[in-house]
């Protein structure tokens, strides 16, 4: 395709803002300058276990103070606030998985100095049970960790792990229900463990952390089949419980 005809089509079939959904100018990348100066790009101080913002000086959250976690820690992209929510709304319920990209690359750039630390073998993303997958038609953190794994050239694993159990969103419940629901939810496949005996530390991807039973159940599953190291990349961060 040519300058030319790129150029016309742009004009015709403009980006749009994954916010707000108005077209972008052509030099312009996922938001638009109104939307973009509203995302909630945590900055400052986090939770050195589960990334929400704290104090200056506070070094775990009150969450990560009450609980103890299987994880070793983990990076979350924004806040949970209504400009976030509709962006993870749209990959996940209007189907807008071209905005997958975009999000991983801003979510690698933030995240680059921990990813480097932590040195992972592969990055695996938190599975959906194959009845929410028939439902939805894709796992949208399989598509972000994909993304990010592209961008920085880690394999990215999605056969090792896998949900064996549908369970209701967590969303509904408190903290100790949460890790009731969970229980038992995630299993390894045996056969792919075969392929994955040298992986030692791993980086789990999810779309948002609230109170960490997820990434907690899922890093109690790998690390009782030989891994060393869980660590998580999410978009989002909750506001506790």
């Amino acid at each position: 395709m040519s300058n030319k005809q790129y150029d016309i089509l742009s004009v015709l079939y403009p980006a749009r803002c994954i916010v707000c959904n108005m077209a972008l100018w052509p030099e312009s990348k996922g938001t638009c300058a109104k939307c973009r100066s509203m995302l909630p790009v945590i900055k400052g101080n986090r939770c050195a276990k589960c990334s929400k913002p704290v104090e200056s000086g506070v070094l775990l959250c009150s969450d990560c103070m009450k609980k103890r976690h299987v994880f070793e820690c983990g990076f979350g992209l924004w806040s949970y606030n209504n400009v976030a929510r509709k962006i993870i709304a749209g990959i996940k319920y209007s189907g807008r998985k071209s905005d997958i990209n975009y999000i991983a690359a801003e979510l690698v750039y933030h995240s680059a100095v921990y990813i480097k630390r932590w040195k992972p073998d592969g990055i695996i993303p938190v599975p959906l049970h194959k009845k929410k997958l028939r439902q939805r038609g894709f796992n949208q953190a399989k598509l972000l960790a994909v993304a990010c794994c592209n961008l920085l050239g880690i394999s990215c694993i999605t056969d090792l792990l896998f949900r064996t159990r549908y369970t209701k969103p967590q969303k509904y419940f408190d903290d100790e229900e949460r890790r009731s629901n969970l229980q038992g939810a995630f299993r390894i496949n045996e056969e792919a463990l075969k392929r994955y005996s040298k992986v030692r530390t791993v980086v789990l991807v999810d779309d948002i952390y609230t109170s960490g039973s997820t990434i907690d159940e899922c890093a109690a599953v790998l690390k009782q089949c030989g891994v060393k190291k869980v660590y998580f990349l999410v978009l989002c961060i909750g506001n506790g419980y």
